[in-house]
């Protein structure tokens, strides 16, 4: 039969382990965090720049889409956002861009998140780029952004076309083609017509033209 004092010893043993791991860890990420410091300072620089450089873009996609969506700020440790909210009575509509460094800090990574629940229409959920912090090209970071925009916009506006609340919601910023009986976006005629007292709007000069042969047919 073992003593008291070998029991003692062997619990001091143990609680010396863990104590010597927990060091250890703690060296370890100081050391990391040490290494990772100037690192993050190149990618907060980057981000920045990215940020700056789609910002206008940015803003005027939230400027076109005004009257249908909520745009909210997220910022988080090393990561800036942007969720915009879309109005829908048919689906929950959301596009989420994030800019935020990967886990060594080594690339800067930027992700486009689109959510249509439930899925009414085919879209891309996902999109990544990723490049070393002294890659980055500032035409391929637009092009990205870009085709993202436009690929929500796809998604978005067939959305609305089987959203009925939605379409009578915003009814006085629509409009009808005379001719072609096409409902679009007020501020995508291409021409306009006063008569009798009454605004008419164009998708395009041909149909103005076609209008104008035939008023009273219209």
């Amino acid at each position: 039969m073992t003593d008291i004092d070998t029991l003692i010893r062997r619990i001091d043993q143990e609680l010396a382990t863990e104590v010597t791991g927990q060091k250890a860890a703690w060296e370890e990420a100081a050391r990391t965090n040490r290494e990772r410091g100037p690192r993050l300072q190149r990618y907060d620089a980057v981000a920045s720049h990215i940020i700056e450089l789609l910002k206008p873009r940015l803003a005027a996609f939230i400027e076109r889409f005004k009257a249908v969506v909520k745009a909210e700020p997220v910022v988080r440790e090393h990561t800036r956002a942007m969720k915009l909210t879309f109005a829908a009575s048919v689906a929950k509509v959301t596009l989420l861009f994030e800019v935020f460094p990967d886990r060594d800090v080594n690339h800067i990574r930027l992700e486009c998140t689109q959510e249509l629940i439930p899925v009414l229409v085919r879209y891309d959920k996902q999109s990544v780029l990723e490049f070393a912090f002294d890659a980055m090209q500032d035409d391929a970071v637009v092009q990205w952004f870009d085709e993202r925009i436009v690929a929500f916009v796809k998604a978005y506006l067939a959305t609305v076309r089987q959203d009925v609340a939605l379409k009578e919601q915003l009814k006085d910023q629509f409009v009808e083609d005379p001719v072609a009986k096409i409902r679009f976006p007020k501020y995508l005629a291409s021409s306009t017509l006063e008569r009798d007292g009454r605004t008419y709007y164009f998708v395009g000069e041909d149909t103005r033209a076609e209008f104008e042969k035939e008023p009273a047919a219209k």
